[in-house]
């Protein structure tokens, strides 16, 4: 089971001068066979409230507040959910 919570917005420009706002989500999941939970982060990139990009990645720790530090130095220096992804798998 996967539960999604919004913690974190930022607003950007992009190199054609559209606003994009990023919100970035944690995952927590956890299965009846294995009660542990693990936590990952969703990331959506919206353009005038559609999403135009949309990663999530699981099984990123399994320390809550690990997570969080992950999740502020992303906002702070605003990559993109794919940019994002390809960090978490190095």
């Amino acid at each position: 089971m996967s539960t999604y919570t919004l913690k974190r917005r930022s607003r950007v420009i992009d190199e054609k001068k559209h606003i994009l706002n990023i919100e970035y989500f944690l995952i927590e999941e956890f299965t009846i066979r294995n009660p542990e939970k693990t936590y990952g982060i969703k990331v959506d990139t919206k353009e005038n409230g559609q999403i135009t990009d949309s990663c999530s990645v699981n099984d990123v720790t399994k320390k809550k507040k690990k997570l969080y530090i992950y999740l502020k130095k992303w906002q702070i220096t605003m990559l993109l959910p794919l940019l994002q992804k390809m960090l978490l798998k190095i």
